[in-house]
């Protein structure tokens, strides 16, 4: 049985540089490990495979099947002894009830999971600035209060939960959970990856692959917010000119914009860093998490999880 892993995030952990990086070096890995990054399930233009995740969202299961069946097409005609697959949209709720589809669909398949954690407050402010930045074909940029994002993405910093509900599938011993904030402290995001996979160490042939998706920073955010709150105000088709693209950039990237940020109404502008309040209900929320101690975390980890940020912790 040909061995699976499936990379699956979480969001806001490397994800991007994980799959710029493998996809890059496909050909060379497979050459030298017989671990296959299939092209099958990959989008155009694209270098992860969220063609099986957009599948599951929709609920196709003769897409989703398709792209299985490319897949070990592909490693039959590559002969390849082990297969990565990588795709962080797993890891949202929107797919959560097609998991028994997917694993009924991956039964000729030994799979291990590869996710990454991440402490809750730096994974929800970070996945914060990313709503803030870009729109998807999933959802629109975000516009709302920190407080109505938190009601809709609290409840997925319930790792244990969100951990027990892929082991329920393959298992705890197939579950290989690390955290993202340790891996980064200790050995390199790249380094654990190839680790995790029983890939060679290639930090010293990496190709020039810089990083993507990188987060903005507070001041960014919080114009961005700014922005897609005016842009939500505009008639439908002013939202979507050139015209407004191009005067959204200047904006955004110059003086302007902080004098405009001065200017605009509270119900405009609005600081995008958690207050004591909403850092405290965050805290008490993900605090179901040290249950992960012992099954797949050390306790070095979990206080990692469970660490307050400085302005609140007691």
């Amino acid at each position: 049985m040909t061995k699976l892993y499936l990379h699956i995030g979480l969001q806001k952990t490397a994800t991007t540089l994980i799959q710029k990086v493998v996809y890059t070096l496909r050909d060379q890995v497979l050459d030298e490990t017989g671990l296959l990054y299939p092209l099958a399930g990959i989008p155009d233009r694209m270098i992860a495979h969220h063609g099986l995740t957009w599948a599951l969202r929709k609920k196709n299961s003769a897409e989703a099947t398709g792209i299985i069946e490319a897949i070990g097409e592909e490693a039959r005609s590559t002969r390849a002894e082990r297969i990565l697959l990588s795709t962080e949209g797993l890891s949202g709720s929107d797919v959560a009830l097609e998991l028994p589809f997917l694993f009924e669909a991956l039964r000729e398949f030994e799979t291990e999971i590869i996710v990454y954690l991440r402490n809750p407050f730096h994974f929800l402010e970070s996945l914060l600035y990313q709503y803030i930045k870009l729109s998807t074909p999933w959802r629109a940029a975000w516009t709302g209060s920190l407080d109505e994002f938190l009601d809709k993405e609290l409840e997925r910093c319930d790792f244990y939960a969100f951990c027990e509900r892929w082991a329920s599938f393959v298992g705890w011993e197939n579950l290989r959970v690390r955290v993202y904030d340790r891996e980064i402290r200790d050995y390199g995001i790249l380094q654990s990856f190839f680790e995790a996979t029983q890939l060679p160490d290639y930090s010293g042939t990496l190709p020039d692959v810089r990083r993507a998706n990188v987060r903005q920073d507070f001041k960014a955010a919080r114009m961005g917010l700014a922005m897609n709150r005016l842009e939500n105000r505009f008639p439908g088709f002013l939202a979507k000119s050139r015209f407004w693209k191009k005067a959204r950039y200047h904006i955004s990237s110059g003086r302007i914009g902080s004098l405009l940020l001065d200017a605009l109404p509270t119900g405009i502008v609005e600081n995008v860093e958690f207050n004591r309040r909403q850092l405290e209900r965050i805290r008490e929320y993900s605090t179901v998490n040290a249950k992960l101690y012992p099954k797949v975390l050390s306790r070095d980890e979990v206080d990692l999880l469970m660490r307050l940020p400085s302005a609140v912790e007691t």
